[in-house]
């Protein structure tokens, strides 16, 4: 890897804290049945919270905290979240809470995989396959 792309990775890391690098991890591999000794071992993070009506005020500033990290991957081209479209409509449909666009999964960019290798949070893909997505 030359040198001005080490250094474009490593910039873009000193913009993440380390919640948000476990995140960019867990989008990885985000199925349920995903990366079990990694969840596990950093399920505190990875506990799903819920802003509702009537949450109570810990709950609302956690979910809050979550959204924020995912959007903050999604702003630097690390994951890129997938909009839910109605089937009939074909129209996106949105969140009633938020007003944003609902999206049905979030996917990690080839950028974002090129940040964990350089960290060493993933394995390097084999010549033959990183030479079959060059051609």
């Amino acid at each position: 890897m030359s040198e001005s792309r080490q250094r474009y990775l490593l910039n873009l890391l000193s913009e993440l804290n380390d919640e948000e690098v476990l995140w960019l991890r867990f989008f990885f591999n985000p199925v349920i049945d995903g990366d079990h000794e990694f969840r596990n071992k950093h399920e505190k993070v990875f506990e799903p919270a819920r802003a509702y009506i009537g949450a109570p005020e810990s709950e609302i500033e956690k979910a809050s905290i979550q959204e924020s990290y995912k959007e903050h991957l999604e702003r630097l081209g690390l994951v890129e979240s997938k909009i839910k479209f109605d089937r009939k409509t074909g129209v996106p449909e949105f969140d009633k809470f938020s007003g944003k666009p609902r999206t049905s999964y979030t996917d990690i960019t080839h950028l974002g995989r090129m940040l964990l290798r350089e960290i060493g949070m993933i394995e390097a893909e084999p010549a033959n396959k990183q030479n079959q997505a060059d051609a």
